[in-house]
């Protein structure tokens, strides 16, 4: 199947799910794409985000903990297809961290997600009332962010707040939002 599609004017568009020249952050930190993470094509075409963004919000999956590229990958190739089961079009995360210090593209850069309109989420795999974050997870997010804001996906001075700031939910769990509070773009107010 291909990734692009084509609009009424004729022009033909490059679905943002796949960026092969995009495969590390650095620091031993890898992009795992949708196709390598066994990703199916979403159920309907995506709306496309305005970039740059100004709210980040961060998740957490509440399955396993993973450890490796072939368990994380299980993992998320589970999330989107229980995603799918909801009636979801798609994976509904923009990106995923696993334990394994890599980043799991979800919708990408590009694409909303069904959180809130005009917003990335990031969501760690795991459980975090109870797993912790490694230090290879937090440099990865805060690799993924400032990745954001040198390709304009990100505006200089966004937002990064908590899932459970902006609805009634346990998400990110208190090990995630303990480090999250921490970082320079947190914001403690409740996002209406």
């Amino acid at each position: 199947m291909s990734n692009q599609f084509t609009v009424a004017q004729e022009k033909t568009f490059i679905l943002p799910y796949y960026n092969d020249n995009q495969i590390t952050l650095g620091e031993g930190h890898e992009i795992i794409q949708r196709l390598e993470w066994g990703g199916q094509p979403p159920l309907k075409r995506k709306k496309l985000l305005h970039h740059p963004v100004e709210l980040v919000i961060t998740a957490h999956t509440v399955t396993d903990f993973c450890t490796t590229i072939a368990e994380c990958s299980t993992i998320v190739a589970a999330i989107q297809n229980y995603h799918f089961t909801l009636k979801k079009s798609d994976i509904t995360y923009n990106f995923l961290i696993g334990g394994d210090g890599n980043v799991y593209v979800g919708r990408g850069w590009d694409v909303v997600n069904p959180f809130r309109n005009q917003s990335i989420v990031i969501s760690f795999i795991g459980n975090y009332l109870s797993d912790q974050l490694k230090e290879d997870m937090i440099d990865a997010a805060q690799m993924l962010l400032l990745q954001g804001v040198e390709f304009g996906k990100l505006a200089e001075n966004y937002t990064i707040v908590c899932h459970n700031q902006t609805k009634a939910t346990l998400s990110p769990g208190t090990n995630v939002y303990k480090i999250v509070k921490t970082w320079p773009h947190y914001s403690p107010d409740k996002i209406h």
